[in-house]
């Protein structure tokens, strides 16, 4: 975002981004919502690749937003949603 972006807006929180066990807790709930279960090893290799081969912070939004692609992708395939 740019400055006179961020100026019109009044209220402004920093919201940070959440440790690898509140980024799992964030998933596993996440993917409740979605119909699905997230094993540690799933949140681990998705933290691995926003953070290592990305080189992304975490962010508590992401979480939501992969299982929402997910299950979203898999529904348009034809196929039950799955990691």
């Amino acid at each position: 975002m740019d400055e006179a972006f961020l100026r019109r807006i009044p209220y402004k929180l920093e919201v940070p981004g959440p440790s690898q066990d509140e980024f799992h807790a964030i998933l596993k709930a996440a993917a409740l919502r979605g119909g699905l279960q997230a094993s540690r090893e799933i949140g681990d290799y998705i933290i691995s690749d926003l953070t290592e081969r990305r080189g992304m912070n975490l962010a508590r939004y992401q979480a939501g937003f992969i299982v929402d692609q997910l299950v979203t992708s898999c529904r348009y395939m034809g196929i039950k949603p799955q990691f």
